[in-house]
């Protein structure tokens, strides 16, 4: 039999794929069903199936097999999966049972108690069996195809041991890894058993949880709640350089270190954690905040050139006017606002999401929050009505959170999904004000 032309091969070969990847897309429904983040791509490269965004997560992909043994193998563990972004975590549909991804590195000995570790957990009139077990087929099956595709700021999941275990159980004689086949171990899981799936019971739980073990042992890992990419981004991309452009020469001041630590601690986690560390940055300047009068007086006091002649006379004109400063904590966080932050930078953060903004807020909690904004503001419009409600608005969120009650409605604004979905533009626009502050502090002490 003569081989068939090429342009026939090349069509045959056409609807050889096509048929694959439709036999993909079914095996693979109930998965995309359960993880509507995550999604099925060709690989234009490499011409391979791939799942793209796993737990949500751009950092990893996995590989999609070719033969249909392990095609059907992968799909069948991946079937009744969800993989939650929030959690570096399985979360078995079927039999209710979140498994937290813990390790397959052989374990020192501090980990081998913890390892061992099984207690009933009751919390709300529910009772969830924890313990560390061994780590299930399910998560053996995403190592084994799991990749790494960019930098992380998840730690890939904690996947890299068991990827490294999947290599070491298929390829033992071929382990090549710096990391010695005795670095291996058996893989371990940390399993919460009969958990209904919902986004803020399992919040609380974790919650709960990470506090209970911590107390009775301060060795114990926590687990990690991680940030979604919902509650990071805006609708609209925010503007890259501060100024225009990143500047030639920066002549900076060294900051204090309480300033630092809040700064940083405002970069990262929940929300609500954020809204909450860039409200203290301003806090914390605002405490020592005198008015220009008073600035002025302790300037002309120590600037004159007899200050040092009566030394008495100086320190009681230095301390008349700090006393005679009678503006109150609130009075002061306003005016450092008014005085330090560039109103157009805070526009600009408004301007990324201004849906979120020109509406009011219904809280968990019962918190209500009247919009910023109104609709077909520009920015005059801001400059003139906006800040003095940017300023009741940040300190109503504040009382909420911190304070557990806003003091005047006895309502709370709860640690739920949904409220850090709605918190997120305000945790960006305090930060922009907190970054304006932090850059100006010098200028009003």
């Amino acid at each position: 039999m003569k081989d068939a032309p090429p342009h026939i091969q090349s069509n045959a070969s056409e609807q050889d794929n096509d048929a694959l990847f439709s036999q993909i897309h079914t095996k693979f429904a109930n998965f995309k069903k359960n993880n509507p983040k995550s999604t099925l791509f060709l690989d234009d490269k490499t011409s391979k199936m791939k799942i793209k965004n796993p737990w949500g997560d751009d950092s990893l992909s996995i590989d999609v097999p070719d033969d249909p043994e392990s095609l059907a193998s992968l799909a069948s563990h991946m079937e009744n999966i969800f993989l939650p972004e929030r959690f570096t975590a399985i979360y078995h549909k079927k039999e209710k049972d979140l498994e937290f991804i813990f390790t397959a590195f052989t374990l020192s000995n501090a980990a081998k108690e913890i390892a061992s570790r099984h207690f009933s957990f009751h919390l709300n009139g529910k009772t969830h069996i924890c313990e560390y077990a061994a780590s299930s087929d399910n998560l053996i099956a995403i190592a084994k195809n799991i990749k790494m595709v960019s930098q992380s700021v998840t730690d890939y999941r904690n996947l890299q041991s068991f990827m490294l275990y999947a290599f070491k159980t298929d390829n033992t004689e071929s382990l090549t890894s710096t990391l010695s086949a005795a670095t291996i171990g058996e893989p371990i899981s940390f399993w919460v058993r009969n958990v209904d799936w919902d986004d803020n019971k399992i919040l609380a739980i974790v919650r709960n949880l990470n506090f209970m073990m911590s107390y009775y042992d301060y060795l114990s890992p926590n687990i990690i709640i991680h940030t979604p990419a919902t509650e990071q981004t805006t609708n609209q991309p925010r503007p890259r350089y501060k100024i225009g452009s990143f500047p030639k020469e920066i002549n900076a001041t060294e900051l204090d270190e309480n300033i630092l630590a809040f700064w940083m601690a405002s970069k990262s986690g929940d929300p609500i954690q954020r809204f909450l560390f860039s409200y203290r940055i301003i806090e914390y300047i605002s405490f020592t905040y005198l008015d220009a009068e008073a600035r002025n007086t302790i300037k002309r006091a120590i600037k004159s050139p007899h200050a040092l002649h009566n030394i008495e006379k100086t320190t009681d004109l230095v301390v008349g006017a700090i006393q005679g400063c009678k503006l109150s904590d609130v009075q002061k966080l306003e005016a450092v606002i008014k005085e330090l932050v560039d109103p157009e930078n805070l526009w600009n953060e408004i301007s990324c999401d201004t849906d979120a903004f020109s509406k009011s807020i219904d809280f968990d909690g019962g918190v209500k929050l009247n919009s910023l904004i109104n609709n077909g503001w520009k920015f005059e419009d801001f400059q003139v009505n906006g800040i003095d409600k940017f300023c009741k608005q940040i300190r109503e969120i504040r009382n909420a959170l911190s304070h557990g009650r806003e003091q005047k409605t006895s309502m709370v604004i709860a640690p739920t999904t949904k409220n850090f979905s709605l918190l997120r533009p305000w945790a960006a626009l305090i930060a922009a004000a907190a970054e304006d502050i932090i850059i100006n502090r010098t200028s009003i002490h």
